[in-house]
């Protein structure tokens, strides 16, 4: 099975066996579908354009999680390192 990215808004989608017909995130009316339609791609072909996942320490305890080319709308995940635990 492959997991599914919007191509647009690098939203992953449930591993199946063929490509949803929409994606919820850009279905709704605060976003947008491209002219050319709905596209998506897999993490082997992200890996093949050259995409990677950066882990940047923006301070002592906080890193950015995000992709080395922007991908979708560019959004990233914060990591939060502390004694009581970890949060992302």
């Amino acid at each position: 099975m492959t997991v599914w990215t919007c191509a647009t808004c690098a939203i992953e989608h449930p591993d199946t066996e063929h490509p949803p017909a929409v994606c919820e995130i850009c279905t709704d009316e605060r976003q947008w579908v491209p002219e050319g339609g709905q596209r998506w791609t897999t993490r082997d072909e992200l890996a093949a354009d050259g995409y990677r996942i950066a882990l940047t320490q923006l301070e002592p305890g906080l890193h950015a999680v995000e992709t080395d080319h922007r991908l979708g709308i560019g959004q990233r995940g914060l990591l939060v390192q502390t004694d009581g635990g970890n949060l992302l």
